[in-house]
C-alpha cells in the first residue's frame, strides 16, 4: 500500500503512516470541522489488491463501540493502543487498473464510494482514479 501510493516523504524520505481507513475517526474530523463534502483521493491505490478493508468499530475492553477514545486509560493504559482493536467490513476489488475506466467507476468502486457516504453522512464529490491531475471523477450522482 506504501509504495503503490508513493506514501514516502517526498524531502526527508521518512516512511508514512498507513493504513485501512478508519471510519469513526474519520466521521469525527468530518463533524468536527462541519464538512459537507469531501474527496476521496488515491483509490487507484488498491489496484491489484484482493480486497479494501474498512475499519467500522472498534472493540475496548471486551466492548464494541465506535466512540473515539483520546483518553487511552479506558483502553488498557498499560497496553496503549495495543489494547483496541479494529472491526473491519471487507469489499471486493475491481479487476485491472481503475484509470482504464476513464469517468465511469467500476461496479465494486462505485459499491464502496456509496458506503462510504451513507456511513460518513456527506457527499464525495471528487474521486482519485490515478496519480495524474486529470485524472480526478467529478461525482454527479
Amino acid at each position: 500500500m506504501r509504495r503503490a501510493g508513493f506514501e514516502i516523504g517526498a524531502v526527508t524520505g521518512r516512511l508514512r503512516r498507513i493504513g485501512w481507513l478508519d471510519i469513526p475517526l474519520l466521521k469525527y474530523a468530518i463533524d468536527i470541522n462541519n464538512a459537507t463534502q469531501i474527496t476521496l483521493t488515491k483509490l487507484d491505490v488498491f489496484d491489484g489488491f484482493k480486497k479494501i478493508k474498512v475499519c467500522i468499530s472498534y472493540i475496548v475492553d471486551g466492548q464494541r463501540t465506535t466512540e473515539i477514545l483520546f483518553d487511552l486509560s479506558r483502553a488498557n493504559h498499560a497496553k496503549g493502543r495495543a489494547g483496541i482493536k479494529c472491526i473491519y467490513k471487507s469489499f471486493p476489488i475491481w479487476k485491472g487498473k481503475l484509470s482504464r475506466y476513464g469517468n465511469d467507476l467500476p461496479k465494486e468502486a462505485l459499491t464502496y464510494v456509496k458506503f462510504l457516504e451513507k456511513t460518513l453522512g456527506v457527499k464525495i464529490i471528487y474521486v482519485g482514479t490515478g496519480p495524474e491531475e486529470h485524472q480526478v471523477i467529478e461525482r454527479y450522482w
